[in-house]
């Protein structure tokens, strides 16, 4: 090119590779500077591998967890026996592809807390 500027399309990839396999493709000679503009778009979250990872994890009660989708925010909603529980669901959902954000709204019920016998001292 005799320009010192080229203009290349705009290019959204699913992927950070595809990103880099992308910009090793124009590469071209005698270039002095590269912008790169390719933006990673992020995939929106798929609600039915988020019911999969919960179900596959034995610390989350199986039917227990409500999950809803918004905008890359999974929100969980549910009742657990115990705090192990409420953070394996946080956990298995939050690894999942195009979460950004998980809003944890599961409660733990009576079972899940911390029982401590306490003697009784009587007066003598």
């Amino acid at each position: 090119m005799s320009s010192d500027t080229a203009s290349v399309p705009r290019v959204t990839a699913a992927d950070l590779h595809l990103r880099d396999a992308v910009v090793q493709e124009l590469e071209v000679r005698d270039v002095k500077h590269v912008v790169n503009r390719i933006s990673v778009a992020r995939a929106a979250p798929d609600l039915n591998r988020l019911l999969t990872a919960l179900t596959r994890n034995a610390a989350v009660p199986e039917g227990a967890i409500g999950v809803e989708v918004s905008d890359g925010v999974v929100t969980l909603t549910g009742e657990v026996p115990s705090w192990r529980a409420r953070e394996a669901a946080e956990r298995a959902v939050a690894r999942g592809p195009g979460v950004g954000q998980v809003d944890n709204r599961i409660t733990v019920g009576d079972d899940g807390l911390t029982k401590v016998r306490v003697p009784v001292v009587r007066p003598q």
